[in-house]
């Protein structure tokens, strides 16, 4: 019983902070009267209110006649054109939305990991992404390989294997604390998301994604027995209070409908929400990992939800793509940079490197020639080290670039980031609990080699 009471305490003291980052999001709300002068917002608003029919959006093309199905979106905006007159109230609606993301992150990961610490840092790494304050973690990394490299030399003189791959994760991974999405969209989530209005797409998908995961998670979580393990020769005895299989909750089942209708809801809100039956797959990915019987039957229902919505938007939208479509549309080596800069982020500037040899030797005098080298071999140790330590790093990565993947191809706006980043949230906590353990390495007394064992030892019975 104390154990419990101690468990529950934990959980509502990180559900505290997560609430308190939340408010601060919705303190720093936009109040700014250019809300509602953005050329895209005044035809959403005016559309809205001439056409007096809100649920006709589910069977026409949305507010901005773009070839674009969001029905749920407009409903939303319809919502807050009946509740506030001026720009504040439409700032304060735009937090909300954003503070609901966080909170549901948080969820998210109770789901995936049962730790209140690690639930509460990715709900805050993601909260502090919303801030108008950007945090200089290139120069507090700067500060701390310096330290951890001091700390090393002292330990390790020059035996730099037990501090080298410190110094080279510290400096790649601010790149990852600042957010990889800033390569481009350098405005990040305040002014590209907070501050102007029709970002609401993305937002909104990226909450009911969020349910939509966590209620599957919670679904296979409570419904799924866990494959019984070999027992091993440490493993402490059976009784009748303990099983090796956790017991299935009767209740489980409510989860999964509401997935499906998160999902639903998702998809009527951005297109984007193509991605969710694939980051489905990948939350089934990680269940299964932890030895639940997972049941991939069920994903069915989100394929077909899926289909569903593709033919109901052929149906509804006008034939062809839109002038918009086609203008926002980007092929070739941009497209591929996007993608990369979420699959291994120090090989973006590769071009530029590449393009930086013309100079001959006088390169060699130029520092961004060496760094490029130094934080390629951050990202591939720090990768490395991530993934090994956890099945969920891999998540978490794989996670953010599927999610952003149908992204990469069109010309980039900060609100394409959103569900990307908040599922990258996850492996930057990771990542930074990686780091920690390489500073850890580097500070620590240098091990010391066991001596020989004789065989047999002195003493020791005689083998037959």
């Amino acid at each position: 019983m104390n154990g419990h009471n101690s468990a529950v305490k934990r959980w509502l003291g990180a559900l505290s902070v997560v609430l308190l980052a939340c408010m601060a999001i919705i303190a720093f709300h936009s109040r700014s009267p250019r809300l509602l002068e953005d050329s895209d917002t005044k035809v959403l608003l005016s559309r809205l209110a001439a056409r007096h029919n809100a649920l006709s959006w589910f069977s026409t093309d949305w507010p901005l006649n773009n070839h674009f199905y969001r029905p749920v979106t407009a409903l939303s905006f319809e919502l807050d054109r009946r509740l506030f007159v001026t720009a504040p109230g439409f700032g304060l609606s735009a937090s909300f939305y954003c503070a609901l993301c966080v909170l549901v992150l948080f969820w998210l990961c109770r789901e995936l990991t049962d730790s209140p610490a690690f639930s509460a840092s990715v709900a805050l790494l993601f909260a502090l992404w919303h801030s108008p304050f950007f945090v200089a973690w290139d120069q507090i990394a700067v500060g701390a390989t310096f330290l951890v490299a001091a700390l090393g030399v002292l330990r390790h003189r020059l035996r730099v294997r037990y501090y080298l791959p410190a110094l080279l994760a510290i400096t790649f991974a601010a790149a990852e604390l600042g957010g990889v999405h800033l390569r481009e969209a350098p405005q990040g989530f305040y002014l590209g998301v907070l501050t102007w209005l029709p970002s609401r797409t993305a937002t909104l998908m990226t909450l009911f994604s969020l349910i939509s995961i966590a209620s599957y998670l919670r679904f296979e979580r409570l419904g799924s027995p866990q494959i019984p393990k070999q027992p091993s020769p440490i493993d402490p005895p059976t009784t009748r209070s303990s099983s090796q299989a956790d017991s299935v909750s009767r209740s489980f089942w409510i989860w999964f409908p509401i997935s499906v209708v998160a999902a639903g809801l998702a998809l009527g809100s951005y297109e984007q929400a193509a991605m969710l039956p694939f980051l489905l797959l990948l939350a089934a990915g990680v269940m299964r990992g932890k030895g639940y019987s997972v049941k991939w039957g069920s994903h069915v229902v989100f394929w077909v939800l899926l289909f569903i919505v593709v033919v109901l938007r052929d149906r509804v939208l006008p034939p062809g793509i839109s002038d918009y479509q086609q203008q926002q549309l980007r092929h070739g080596w941009n497209a591929a940079l996007s993608a990369v800069t979420y699959l291994a982020p120090a090989a973006v500037f590769a071009p530029s490197w590449w393009s930086d040899l013309s100079l001959g030797v006088a390169i060699l005098e130029a520092s961004s020639f060496y760094l490029f080298f130094w934080n390629l071999a951050g990202n591939a140790i720090s990768y490395k080290a991530a993934f090994s330590k956890s099945g969920l790093g891999a998540y978490a990565w794989l996670s953010s670039v599927v999610a952003f993947l149908p992204m990469a191809f069109l010309k980039q706006f900060p609100h394409y980031h959103y569900l990307p980043m908040a599922l990258r949230a996850i492996f930057v906590v990771i990542l930074v609990r990686v780091v920690w353990d390489f500073i850890t390495r580097a500070a620590s007394p240098p091990s010391l080699q066991a001596p020989v064992r004789l065989a047999p030892a002195p003493g020791s019975l005689l083998h037959q």
